[in-house]
């Protein structure tokens, strides 16, 4: 069974930015700005997925990961 995992919340699975005293002093920006860098990534490079299919399959580790990782390639845009 599934389940959601915020990761605002007060669930430590997913503590990415630690919390408490010992919070990362980066959370607000990192949080702020993944947004433009994923945005730039996607208009900088074309990507082109690997040969093989793509599973979604996850595994919970320190953080949410894919199980098998996705392979991709980034092809730099030609302007």
């Amino acid at each position: 069974m599934e389940e959601d995992v915020p990761i605002m919340g007060l669930d430590l699975r997913l503590a990415l930015f630690g919390s408490g005293r010992r919070v990362c002093p980066g959370k607000a920006m990192g949080l702020a700005t993944v947004q433009l860098w994923l945005a730039q990534l996607v208009q900088s490079f074309k990507w082109v997925a690997a040969d093989s299919g793509v599973d979604l399959s996850e595994v919970l580790k320190l953080s949410m990961e894919m199980k098998y990782p996705l392979v991709c390639k980034a092809v730099p845009r030609v302007s």
